[in-house]
């Protein structure tokens, strides 16, 4: 395939030259050439949550979704996979399909694969890879570089974060716990087609949807724009100009948002809780107004 400058006469066989000569003699870098010469209005936004997304190459621009979890929330994805397994499977979902789910979900399939993942690691690294010497010091390396100490406790950071994170799990054993002393069937971490998010809980009796919000990132309440006091909040979480303060205004802004909007679109029997005292007000009111035992 011949690729052409389109501001000078050079020409080349080789893709990746293109690149290299815009560069050095029109002194552009990749993106910003496209951006000048190719990019529409439409590029650059996700298609299924409209923020920004990642430049690939000059030869295809941008990515369609800022990530994976929008490109497979997409229908227009969605619609396109269906078609593809069906034309490929019979099926639309190739899991469904018998031929597939012998070749994948029996003991003799499962042992292949066992066998194929030792002979690749045997084959590319002599054994395990977490074993080798070389892999042992890359990660010492990348572990004292990263987090100032041989492993990654070695950070007071990771270990606040390490404890953060046990205590959320306890909470959410605890809810659990009671959750099943009043109900028959309650389900961790549970997705539907109605709501592909991996819900805190779900209590297959009542058909509800439970997300508990404990943690700071959630921002305490559900976030509203038009407060003056989230728009405080906001500002003060931009100041930090953190990641993980970046991550939160997105946990709180965008992404439980999002959640709240298709529990809503699909009519779902959807709570969520910002504290264990809203957890348990709500279910003793429950047990009070419906008779659970």
């Amino acid at each position: 395939m011949i690729y052409k400058c389109i501001l000078c006469d050079y020409v080349t066989e080789s893709r990746r030259s293109l690149p290299n000569h815009i560069h050095s003699s029109h002194h552009l870098k990749s993106k910003d050439f496209y951006d000048k010469y190719y990019k529409t209005d439409e590029e650059g936004i996700c298609q299924y949550c409209h923020k920004q997304t990642k430049f690939k190459n000059m030869f295809v621009g941008y990515n369609a979704h800022c990530c994976v979890r929008c490109s497979s929330l997409d229908p227009n994805v969605q619609n396109k996979n269906k078609q593809t397994n069906s034309e490929k499977y019979g099926y639309e979902t190739p899991l469904v399909n018998p031929e597939v789910r012998q070749t994948m979900f029996t003991d003799e399939a499962k042992q292949k694969r066992k066998i194929h993942i030792k002979e690749t690691f045997n084959n590319k690294y002599g054994g395990h890879p977490m074993r080798t010497e070389a892999v042992k010091q890359k990660c010492a390396e990348t572990n004292k570089k990263k987090y100032g100490g041989s492993t990654p406790t070695s950070s007071s950071q990771v270990t606040k974060k390490i404890r953060r994170t046990a205590n959320k799990k306890l909470k959410e054993l605890e809810c659990y716990n009671y959750l099943c002393t009043k109900y028959k069937e309650v389900i961790r971490e549970y997705k539907s087609e109605l709501y592909p998010y991996k819900c805190d809980f779900y209590i297959k009796d009542i058909n509800m949807y439970i997300e508990l919000y404990l943690f700071w990132m959630h921002g305490g309440h559900r976030y509203n724009s038009d407060d003056i006091n989230d728009q405080k909040t906001l500002d003060y979480w931009k100041s930090k100009n953190t990641d993980i303060y970046k991550r939160a205004i997105d946990i709180w802004t965008n992404k439980d948002i999002i959640k709240y909007t298709i529990a809503k679109q699909n009519k779902l029997n959807y709570q969520v809780f910002y504290s264990l005292n809203d957890f348990y007000d709500f279910f003793n009111k429950e047990e009070i107004n419906h008779g659970h035992n």
